[in-house]
């Protein structure tokens, strides 16, 4: 556990200073040894604007496009997740920002459960075979 830290005029100003420089918030704190609340009270005591955590994708842009692929192909999500080794929400989240849109749900005739509709190759939703 970190231990609350309070700091002396010259290190608040010094995390301001790297802060600005572009060290994350994150950085600061590991480097002093203290909490990211701690480092986060100083820059907001002193009026720093806190910047949004910046997330990368997990993937580079020529592994979010083979999922794309794959998706249009017809593989679902949990399919997807499986086979890359990541949560379905990862999957989804690819998608959403590359605006690829969802296949519609609907309720299976055989089950009664909702699916989303997952396609072969060259088929359309219309002619989609129903789930066994």
């Amino acid at each position: 556990m970190v231990r609350p830290r309070r700091f002396c005029d010259e290190e608040e100003v010094e995390i301001i200073r790297r802060y600005q420089a572009g060290a994350s918030v994150e950085a600061l704190s590991r480097a002093l040894s203290c909490s990211a609340t701690a480092v986060r009270g100083v820059l907001t005591r002193r009026g720093i604007p806190i910047r949004a955590a910046v997330r990368t994708s997990r993937f580079t842009a020529q592994q979010e496009e083979e999922i794309v692929r794959q998706y249009d192909a017809g593989e679902s999500i949990y399919r997807l997740a499986r086979c890359w080794g990541v949560a379905a929400d990862t999957v989804r989240n690819v998608l959403r920002r590359r605006a690829v849109p969802r296949r519609p749900a609907f309720v299976c005739e055989n089950c009664g459960s909702t699916h989303v509709q997952t396609l072969r190759p060259g088929e359309r939703a219309e002619t989609a075979a129903p789930h066994r």
